[in-house]
């Protein structure tokens, strides 16, 4: 029996409760989908054996603790998934899918892409420093064949992974134009900005037929599409609509 691993990007509050990603999928593929563990949920698709991991964050440092801390104290009250490191030594599968949502440096907020290029930044600290931001530079380019390129709608598309979830309630003072100012340095070396995919990209490469797939929350150059809790606001359908989209270019493959 083959079998997918999908990874989700964020807390399961988000894919299960927001998205309602796994009722769209049942309907869709006429299955069930059954919660396992906190953190994991299994169905059966034909031959196909499917199962869902949920991670947060590159790794566990004082950034994971950080955001640990603030989801499970929010509003949100949310329990916090494995970091991603944590969860890709884990898995054994014929294929790997991970599907999330990021931060853009241009564009509009609910657009598809399909990553290819990867790098990433680590902070120390748990805010940034104005004085700093003019030195942070992507490191450690790691390419991938991305097995949704040309057959889910999507552009294509080079992400940086951070440590730290790039808002402006994370940089001193809160400062919007400072966010910005860090946007349009980014801007220059990726399109995307997440905590995730680094760490799958780099783990599953050449290893295992990999597909990622995610979708944009925020603007980081746009100060009234920034990422707020009070302005959060997706189009569930756009995302679901192409989650089964990516896993029907495995199942119909192999049913």
């Amino acid at each position: 029996m083959k079998k997918i691993t999908v990874i989700f990007g964020g807390t399961v509050g988000l894919y299960q409760g927001y998205f309602k990603i796994f009722e769209a999928i049942e309907k869709e593929f006429n299955c069930i989908i059954r919660r396992i563990s906190p953190f994991k949920f299994s169905g059966k698709i034909g031959n196909i054996k499917i199962d869902f991991e949920f991670c947060i964050n590159p790794i566990k440092d004082k950034n994971y603790f950080a955001s640990k801390k603030y989801l499970e104290t929010s509003r949100w009250k949310e329990l916090v998934p494995p970091s991603a490191n944590d969860v890709v030594k884990k898995i054994k599968s014929d294929y790997v899918l991970f599907f999330g949502i990021c931060g853009a440096f241009k564009g509009k907020k609910n657009q598809i892409y399909i990553p290819e290029e990867f790098k990433e930044i680590f902070f120390k600290e748990t805010s940034i420093k104005y004085k700093h931001i003019m030195k942070i530079t992507p490191k450690n380019k790691i390419t991938i064949k991305n097995i949704l390129a040309n057959k889910v709608k999507g552009i294509k598309s080079k992400v940086i992974t951070s440590n730290m979830t790039l808002t402006h309630k994370n940089i001193e003072k809160e400062s919007k134009d400072h966010l910005i100012a860090l946007a349009n340095i980014l801007i220059k070396h990726g399109d995307l900005v997440d905590k995730e995919m680094y760490q799958i990209a780099k783990y599953f490469n050449n290893k295992i037929p990999l597909g990622i797939m995610v979708m944009s929350s925020d603007i980081l150059t746009v100060k009234k599409h920034m990422l707020e809790d009070k302005t959060f606001n997706l189009n569930i359908e756009t995302f679901n609509k192409s989650c089964i989209e990516a896993l029907k270019t495995i199942i119909e493959k192999d049913v």
